[in-house]
């Protein structure tokens, strides 16, 4: 090889050796391998939506959950059939199995008092009445009303409920003592659902339907109704022990929003084809978000609680 030869044939290793640089193929170093942003973001992101399994994979509709003040159990109701259903218990960290706590009622919207010793929920196998239960027993418990009712919320001290009443055609907002069998009085114009107190029982959070199911906040202690403080459709509000966020969903997604503005804060679960996202509870600690997973479609569809950690 003449020197001509041999300048040519170093100029084709640098150039060759370049190429590499720039363009890695050949040997499979995947471990070297870096990600692009956009993969590495999905990954987070599916590593996110996964959180942790609280109960397994159930065909019956889990149509609300409540999680106890004392962070020992969550407390869920489903469908059984057309016009039956259970709620049933289980230990909030997900161990041992789920225990049905009702045995005739056709239950929705199950909460807790503040101490944990009682649910209060909806039976539709009476009238919508609310119904009060032992949160520890398998009795049914009694009416505590006598009106349709959705969505109760306990004040802090215990000593209140509010909750969604039909009346003449409209949903209201009702405020009742929670001692008591009365309905209570009206407290906000008609369609404001899924009301919940704040932690300090200064506000009430909850959605108006005739506002394009924006969040909206009021004094808990008048009859206004206060103003939005979001834009996003929101259902399932629920307020941070803290009282600084509010988690809520929105057309299958789970969003974090702070309590004092009026953004609509950060999605924190993004649905997709495969699983929608519902029914935000936040721990009594703040250190958990507990959520439904809606999987599938028609026939196919199930339904299973999951929680993460924030």
């Amino acid at each position: 090889m003449d020197k001509t030869q041999a300048k040519m044939s170093y100029c084709w290793v640098i150039l060759i050796g370049i190429l590499f640089a720039l363009f890695p193929i050949g040997l499979p170093s995947f471990p070297m391998q870096k990600q692009s942003p956009t993969l590495i973001a999905q990954a987070k992101t599916k590593s996110q939506k996964k959180g942790k399994a609280v109960t397994g994979w159930t065909k019956q509709d889990i149509v609300d959950l409540a999680v106890s003040p004392d962070d020992k159990y969550i407390s869920y109701a489903v469908i059984t059939g057309e016009s039956s259903g259970t709620i049933y218990r289980k230990k909030a960290n997900g161990t041992g199995k789920a225990v049905p706590i009702t045995q005739n009622v056709f239950p929705n919207c199950p909460t807790y008092s503040p101490d944990s010793s009682y649910l209060v929920y909806t039976n539709y196998n009476d009238n919508g009445y609310l119904y009060r239960k032992n949160a520890n027993d398998s009795s049914d418990g009694s009416a505590i009303n006598n009106i349709s009712s959705l969505d109760p919320s306990y004040s802090p001290d215990g000593e209140h409920l509010i909750y969604l009443a039909y009346v003449n055609g409209e949903d209201v907002l009702y405020k009742k003592d929670s001692g008591n069998k009365s309905r209570g009085e009206q407290i906000a114009s008609p369609e404001a659902f899924y009301p919940k107190y704040t932690p300090d029982g200064r506000y009430i959070i909850y959605v108006n339907t005739e506002d394009g199911w924006k969040l909206y906040r009021k004094d808990a202690n008048d009859n206004s109704d206060g103003g939005a403080i979001n834009s996003l459709e929101s259902r399932f509000p629920s307020i941070s022990p803290d009282g600084k966020n509010i988690a809520y969903e929105n057309n299958g997604n789970i969003y974090i929003k702070k309590f004092n503005d009026k953004s609509n804060g950060k999605r924190i679960l993004k649905s997709s084809k495969k699983n929608s996202f519902y029914r935000p509870r936040y721990s009594a600690n703040g250190r958990k978000l507990f959520y439904v997973v809606n999987n599938g479609s028609g026939s196919k569809e199930k339904y299973r609680i999951y929680f993460l950690k924030l």
